[in-house]
């Protein structure tokens, strides 16, 4: 089976502005995916223009010094094809997708938006209202809410402390010159990589990027380090945000996780899928079959560059509150306490292994493969030796995985739900915090 698991060769080069290309060629489809990273993510928004990142990106599509935002989607609409841009905590991605015999013009138009982007005055102010009127309807969103909460419960004041979103506040303050100064400070060429996946010509596809990306500039020659994450709490903390029109409140828990690429992610992958990564999981077991606590909890890592976290997510009655945190808590230490059986090592390995073929059919996520394999240095042989690593995991280093990242320490907790019913069952989980809905960032 692990020899049957294979992307196709790449062909990677080199163009004069400095940006690295790969090419994969997959055959039969006649279509293609484009994928260019930056590593410039909202980790880069500056103190007080949180969200800066994510709006420069999506601005990117707006138009051009040749091209309006009506004519860019025109052009793709018009060859079948899509176009996205946004960014994350460490990258700002551009993505096309169309049939590949319209490469040359989806090339030239992805160069256009990086090299000579106009970022409109009219088009951001239309931009940043569209955004804003989010923002209010996320107010009423108890799980939105608790989301975002629970990023700053985690990461305190870490450049990953807030959503890549942004703020109401941060967003009304961006102005055109801080798009444009991001701009031109983090997105260049000698940190871009660009990706393009399926039906194309390594050597044409280089000729066409040479001659779409010539003369870009700006931007860093290195990626800009992060500080290191924040070290586990001695004593955890707990916010508790206000809605007292909720009959039901939305559960978060988070601790350290680890960084992309980390050696321990085989291992806390078959750990997380055994607690709350699926369906069957012990989680979905215990809350949901045994107690009805729930209908819905689930736990998962979040790796990047600098860090990461384990999140459990979940949502109960108000009454029972602190009983449903209690159990999830319970159920992680378990995991901490004792090995799993061999069965259900066994079963939980060919559970992942089992859907982890079907997602390299399309284009779009061997792009995404491949660009995680070559930004976190994962190795070429990442998805041949994917089935020998998953299946080399041990009860021994689910337990180790366990004991390391599932609450070992005091987690951050955030609970959106009413005050009054649900505050008297959360103060033996740490210290206490209220918050009003206006105190979210």
């Amino acid at each position: 089976m692990a020899s049957d698991l294979k992307l196709p060769k790449s062909h990677r080069s080199v163009l004069s502005c400095g940006l690295r290309l790969q090419v994969t060629r997959r055959q039969p489809l006649p279509l293609v995916a484009i994928r260019l990273l930056i590593p410039a993510g909202s980790a880069l928004d500056p103190k007080g223009r949180e969200g800066l990142a994510d709006l420069t990106a999506r601005m990117l599509k707006k138009g051009t010094d040749h091209l309006s935002a009506e004519q860019i989607s025109e052009e793709v609409e018009f060859v079948g094809g899509s176009l996205g841009a946004n960014a994350s905590e460490d990258f700002t991605v551009i993505s096309l997708s169309a049939p590949s015999e319209h490469i040359e013009t989806m090339l030239r138009i992805l160069g256009q938006l990086v090299r000579d982007p106009a970022f409109p005055k009219a088009e951001l102010e239309k931009m940043k209202r569209r955004t804003l009127a989010q923002f209010a309807n996320d107010r009423d969103d108890p799980s939105v809410l608790a989301d975002r909460a629970i990023l700053a419960g985690l990461w305190g004041s870490h450049p990953y402390g807030h959503d890549s979103g942004g703020t109401e506040v941060s967003i009304s303050d961006i102005q055109r010159r801080d798009v444009v100064s991001f701009h031109r400070n983090h997105l260049g060429p000698q940190t871009a990589f660009l990706l393009v996946v399926g039906a194309a010509d390594p050597r044409k596809v280089h000729q066409l990027a040479e001659k779409s990306f010539q003369g870009w500039v700006g931007g860093k020659e290195n990626p800009l380090p992060l500080p290191d994450p924040p070290g586990p709490s001695r004593e955890g903390s707990i916010r508790l945000i206000d809605k007292s029109e909720q009959t039901q409140s939305q559960v978060r828990i988070a601790g350290v996780g680890f960084e992309k690429g980390n050696p321990d992610y085989f291992a806390a992958l078959v750990a997380n899928a055994v607690l709350g990564g699926g369906f069957t999981s012990r989680l979905v077991e215990e809350i949901r079959v045994n107690r009805g606590l729930s209908y819905s909890v689930g736990s998962h890592f979040d790796s990047l560059k600098a860090g990461g976290g384990f999140f459990l997510s979940t949502f109960t009655k108000n009454e029972t509150t602190g009983e449903i945190i209690e159990v999830a808590l319970a159920e992680a230490a378990k995991m901490r306490e004792a090995n799993i059986s061999k069965s259900e090592l066994t079963k939980t390995l060919n559970y992942i292994y089992g859907h982890y073929p079907a997602r390299l059919e399309t284009n779009e996520y061997v792009a995404s493969v491949l660009a995680d394999i070559s930004l976190f240095e994962l190795g070429d042989d990442w998805v041949e030796c994917y089935h020998q690593r998953l299946f080399s995991v041990s009860v021994a280093a689910v337990r180790s995985a366990a004991e390391e990242y599932f609450f070992s320490t005091p987690p951050a907790i955030v609970v959106v739900g009413n005050a009054s019913k649900v505050a008297p069952q959360l103060k033996s989980f740490g210290r206490l915090e209220v918050l009003t809905v206006a105190d979210v960032p």
